[in-house]
């Protein structure tokens, strides 16, 4: 997918016209690493983020929970079409303010995020450290109950956007 497009004088973080419907979006993958990619040939313009967490918990490959923050007035903006699209990750303003609308479409998007996030990594050769936890059929449970959560957050925001536009 294309990078989102940031302004360094307007401090806008727009998300690219990638065609039509509604999109999800990841926080660190999708955003964060492309401003990572974008500050390279322009740092003369302030900070847009800044990172809480992902400090190792000793040698136990468990890694805080990470949290993404704009800083400097910097803010996110729907793409130029009519849609609603989703930034799921931890993302935080530090004027409370996340995004702006954007002022030529009936355009929106949601942020989700979930605080008590944690990484873990393993030095195991491989594999899934879940193995020797929980079973097969645990492992598919939780993930099923997870997507379900997801989903009906999604559909809940939803909802909540076809209110407010009435």
């Amino acid at each position: 997918m294309a990078d989102w497009i940031f302004d360094g004088i307007t401090k806008i973080i727009k998300e690219p016209n990638v065609g039509s419907g509604n999109l999800t979006w990841d926080l660190e993958r999708d955003i964060y690493s492309a401003w990572k990619r974008w500050l390279k040939n322009n740092s003369q313009f302030v900070a847009a983020f800044s990172v809480e967490g992902g400090t190792p918990i000793g040698a136990t490959g468990i890694f805080t929970g990470k949290t993404v923050i704009l800083i400097n007035g910097w803010k996110l903006m729907a793409g130029d079409w009519n849609h609603l699209s989703f930034v799921t990750g931890n993302l935080f303003s530090d004027d409370g303010i996340d995004t702006v609308p954007n002022p030529n479409f009936s355009a929106s998007l949601k942020t989700f995020g979930s605080v008590n996030a944690q990484g873990i990594t393993t030095n195991n050769g491989g594999g899934d450290c879940t193995d020797s936890v929980w079973s097969e059929e645990e492992k598919n449970k939780i993930i099923k109950d997870v997507e379900l959560s997801r989903d009906q957050s999604i559909i809940s925001a939803m909802n909540t956007q076809k209110i407010d536009n009435i």
